[in-house]
Formats: C-alpha cells, sequence, structure tokens
C-alpha cells in the first residue's frame, strides 16, 4: 500500500512539473518572405543573431548571445517563428539555461513590461500582420 501511495505521488508531481510549451499563433496577410524580413528586423534590434533561416519552410530562429550569472547558470532568450503556406504564424519566446530549463513566454509571463526584447518583437508581428494573437499552451510531455 505505502509503494502505490508513494507511486500516485510521484506520478502527481512529476505531472505538476511538467514543462508547459507556451506558443502565440496569427494570421497574416503578407508573404512568408516579408514576415521573415520584419522578424529578422525586430530580432536585430533586440540584439539577437539569426541561428537559422529558410523562406521555403518558412522557419526562422534567433538568439541573443548567452548571459552568465555569478552561480554559473547561463540563459539564452530566443525567438523562432514558423509561418504555414496560408500564411499562419506560429512564434515562441523562451529562455533557455544551460542547466536544461527552458521557460516559455507569453503576455502574461512578462505583464509587467519589463522584458522588452519580448515585447518588442511580439508588437512588431502584431503590426505587421494587424490581427489578433491567439495563446496556445501544452504540456512537454
Amino acid at each position: 500500500m505505502k509503494t502505490l501511495l508513494a507511486f500516485f505521488l510521484a506520478i502527481s508531481l512529476y505531472g505538476c512539473a511538467t514543462p508547459m510549451i507556451k506558443d502565440m499563433t496569427f494570421s497574416c496577410g503578407k508573404t512568408r518572405e516579408e514576415i521573415m524580413s520584419a522578424f529578422t528586423a525586430l530580432t536585430i534590434r533586440e540584439a539577437m543573431t539569426i541561428k537559422i533561416s529558410d523562406v521555403n519552410i518558412g522557419y526562422c530562429r534567433a538568439e541573443m548571445a548567452p548571459i552568465s550569472t555569478l552561480y554559473g547558470v547561463t540563459f539564452t532568450y530566443a525567438w523562432q517563428i514558423q509561418i504555414d503556406k496560408a500564411g499562419m504564424v506560429t512564434a515562441t519566446a523562451t529562455n533557455t539555461q544551460n542547466n536544461g530549463r527552458i521557460t516559455y513566454y507569453d503576455d502574461t509571463d512578462v505583464s509587467d513590461k519589463s522584458i522588452q526584447w519580448y515585447w518588442n518583437v511580439r508588437n512588431g508581428l502584431q503590426e505587421l500582420c494587424g490581427s489578433d494573437i491567439k495563446f496556445n499552451s501544452r504540456k512537454m510531455y
């Protein structure tokens, strides 16, 4: 009985700690080239480097240079977008740490507007496309 109780406790704790993937989706009447060009400009203004970009598949990823703390933790902030043939854009903003932790951002995570790299790219994409952004979340595992 104790083993069964411990098993269910472990499962419920693991389920609560499962990371949530958050992304935003919105439609855009622009071409892939226009969206990716604007995304590139927006992320470069935030001191990000384009790591991969392929207009044929509609994918682009930009990252900031890693930031290290005094405690040895390194943070890498990133944006990535995927554009399908119908003009639907899926974008994610993340913070990846060297210890394996990944944080996905949405408007509620940065509601104090203190993370300008998030807001400047997010608002720029919304302004470019002129459509409402829908936020989605799902468990990673």
